[in-house]
């Protein structure tokens, strides 16, 4: 989201700067004749904490791809990677997106719109896995405390995709991601390949 962003940035390949301006409310041009490739730094506003924006604690992070990511007005259709570095003390960056080989914090999209489409939860949560045909589901789950049960809450929910998929035979993604947010607010929204919730850890 442009309102988010708080400063910007722009140079070729060998950190030499940049013109930028900013010709809309929600786009920027760089002066870039006769460069190969040109980067784009930019610092964002995260401390907002809905399922549409995001959230940056000192134990863990949420990022909502609609308002975190920019991409060049014409490479909605092109290939996208995102390499995410983590702090020392943060083992996972969990996202439905696919994985560049081995690489655990590197994910690729298809497009623009899956990107903006994939969520990505950085941190130590408690992830919880069960299969239901043939495909992996994750619950991920921040602030649980001694309150919230994450290994009951995932068997309740490998129940209800079974009979999801009991009922409509198939199961319509490769890999399903439920995060789950117990940071004393509400709200949910649902993605192509999983979905955000927040609720407080009381209402367990």
């Amino acid at each position: 989201y442009s309102r988010h962003v708080e400063s910007i940035s722009a140079s070729d390949a060998d950190g030499a700067e940049l013109m930028i301006s900013r010709s809309r409310k929600n786009r920027w041009i760089v002066s870039c004749d006769d460069v190969d490739s040109v980067v784009v730094k930019y610092r964002l506003y995260c401390n907002e904490m809905t399922v549409r924006t995001n959230q940056v604690e000192s134990d863990f992070a949420l990022f909502n791809g609609a308002s975190t990511f920019m991409s060049p007005v014409d490479s909605r259709d092109q290939q996208h990677q995102v390499r995410i570095e983590l702090p020392t003390d943060w083992e996972h960056a969990v996202c439905a997106l696919p994985r560049v080989g081995d690489d655990r914090q590197t994910f690729i999209a298809s497009s623009f719109d899956e990107l903006v489409d994939s969520p990505i939860l950085c941190g130590n949560p408690n992830i919880y896995s069960f299969e239901v045909g043939d495909r992996e589901h994750l619950l991920v789950s921040i602030g649980e405390g001694e309150v919230w049960d994450g290994a009951a809450t995932a068997e309740d929910l490998r129940k209800i995709v079974a009979e999801h998929h009991r009922l409509w035979g198939v199961v319509p993604y490769p890999r399903y991601i439920f995060f789950n947010l117990l940071v004393e607010t509400g709200g949910g929204l649902e993605h192509d390949n999983s979905t955000v919730m927040m609720i407080s850890r009381w209402y367990y």
